[in-house]
């Protein structure tokens, strides 16, 4: 988990927007998804691996994720969540 300061000072590479950690609720179901049928990321690329945390942007559309203790803060790395929030609960 990151601490408020640094996390007040990340930025989505994309649109500059603050990013808020994800809840253990989303994580879940992101990983559900993974292994279930997958995730793709913003670059288009499936997602297979599981996530360990994440950042979430304040548009809530991606998921940078936390995997080792590292955030991949890479555009094309970040997880689309349009078909997390579709998904049942």
């Amino acid at each position: 988990m990151l601490d408020e300061d640094s996390l007040r000072r990340l930025r989505c590479p994309v649109n500059l927007g603050k990013l808020t950690q994800a809840d253990d609720e989303l994580i879940y179901r992101v990983n559900r998804l993974i292994e279930e049928r997958g995730l793709s990321t913003r670059g288009g690329q499936p997602r297979c691996e599981r996530v360990q945390g994440g950042l979430v942007t304040d548009d809530r559309r991606h998921l940078y994720p936390i995997q080792d203790g590292i955030i991949c803060m890479l555009a094309e790395s970040a997880i689309e969540l349009e078909l997390v929030d579709d998904a049942p609960k």
